[in-house]
């Protein structure tokens, strides 16, 4: 009986795959996708890894729903590290995989001769917390892998600001992928004040000095950072607007 329930979830799931791809109203996509992507794995996952550990139609679809969510995101992570990236065709050869995998595990399992079991954890459990634990540490290296390989090549913050006793703070961060070497110069309307000519960062590194008063008096002062390689190209720009009088 359950051989035949999941090989009608099967049917029903690639059915709702192919409607979810040539589907255009909205509102059917997004039904067909919860169906396809959450709600029919997460009840073959149940079917599969816990036959016997559930009783009851709510609990049965709690865990139904919360393993076609663990699937999905496991999915994603699993697609985001291939050259195929996240897209409909690799989600339903996904799909199809698990849904053809899991009908044959269902199918091999009523073929083979039961075991004696005596108690404790089941196969289908261990499973399970195999699979959680492998959802968790690939969200984890995923989440670390992206901070270093998506980090913008060329990232640079640049600041100039006024402190409560009168000094100006100066500040360069380096948030790239690669060290960068700096010239850093402070102007007024007179002409330059104050000239940094090496300031070397790397990576995640931040460059500050704080003068202690305030340089051309009141008037507007300007920040302005090259990089060594461009260096008659200013970079990043900052102005400091004239202190008011009083």
């Amino acid at each position: 009986m359950r051989t035949s329930a999941g090989s009608f979830a099967v049917v029903v799931w690639l059915a709702a795959l192919a409607l979810a791809i040539i589907a255009s109203p909205a509102i059917v996509l997004a039904l067909v996708a919860f169906l396809a992507l959450f709600l029919i794995p997460g009840w073959l996952l149940t079917t599969r890894l816990l036959p016997d550990s559930i009783h009851g139609g709510a609990s049965r679809a709690a865990a139904s729903i919360g393993l076609g969510i663990s699937f999905a995101i496991l999915a994603g992570v699993i697609l985001e590290l291939t050259p195929l990236g996240i897209a409909a065709a690799p989600w339903l050869l996904l799909a199809v995989a698990l849904g053809g995998g899991l009908q044959l595990a269902l199918r091999f399992s009523r073929t083979r001769p039961r075991v004696a079991r005596f108690g404790g954890v089941s196969t289908g459990q261990v499973a399970l917390l195999g699979v959680s634990v492998l959802l968790a540490v690939g969200a984890l290296g995923l989440s670390r892998v992206s901070v270093v390989t998506r980090a913008p090549a060329e990232l640079t913050q640049l600041w100039l600001l006024p402190q409560s006793d009168g000094s100006i703070r100066l500040g360069v961060a380096n948030y790239g992928r690669a060290g960068q070497d700096y010239r850093l110069v402070l102007q007024s309307p007179a002409g330059a004040v104050r000239d940094w000519p090496a300031i070397r960062l790397e990576p995640g590194q931040v460059w500050e000095e704080t003068l202690s008063e305030r340089p051309a008096g009141r008037g507007e002062l300007r920040g302005i950072l090259y990089r060594l390689e461009e260096p008659a190209e200013p970079y990043r720009e900052v102005v400091l607007a004239a202190k008011p009088e009083g």
